[in-house]
């Protein structure tokens, strides 16, 4: 995980810099884009594969700084540019407060789901070559 944040930290920069060239819903298209196909590559490890694994995190770590930056940056040129216009002054703030609430509902529903079993077959049902043990993990992170 250390990995993987350090690098979207990294990747920052450069996703505004591209953002600027190529405009900042292609740029982020283009960093999601990437980041699914880079996390594709993480099916196909194997036991042993600890250096490609590595670099799927830097990679898909380097994309993380498009999902990160740019749509904030993106919302926040619509604030400015529906208060410059002289439109709702308000309308960008109620915007972006509606944003971040979304991104943190849907953040919550991703993690908390899988946690109590509502999305995902529970482990011992996946793994059963594990099963005891999946199965006091999952209850462990259940109740």
């Amino acid at each position: 995980l250390l990995v993987y944040f350090l690098s979207g930290l990294i990747g920052v920069p450069f996703w505004y810099a591209l953002a600027r060239r190529i405009g900042s819903l292609t740029a982020w298209r283009l960093g999601l884009c990437l980041s699914a196909l880079l996390f594709g590559f993480a099916a196909l490890l194997g036991e042993g594969d600890l250096y490609w694994f590595i670099a799927i995190c830097v990679g898909t770590g380097l994309m993380l700084g498009a999902d990160q930056a740019l749509p904030s940056a993106m919302q926040t040129g619509l604030a400015q540019s529906l208060a410059s216009n002289g439109g709702n002054k308000d309308m960008g703030a109620r915007l972006f407060a509606l944003w971040s609430m979304l991104s943190k509902g849907a953040m919550g529903i991703a993690e908390g789901s899988p946690i109590c079993g509502w999305v995902v077959k529970p482990a011992w049902k996946m793994f059963p070559q594990h099963g005891r043990l999946a199965q006091r993990m999952y209850w462990h992170r259940c109740y």
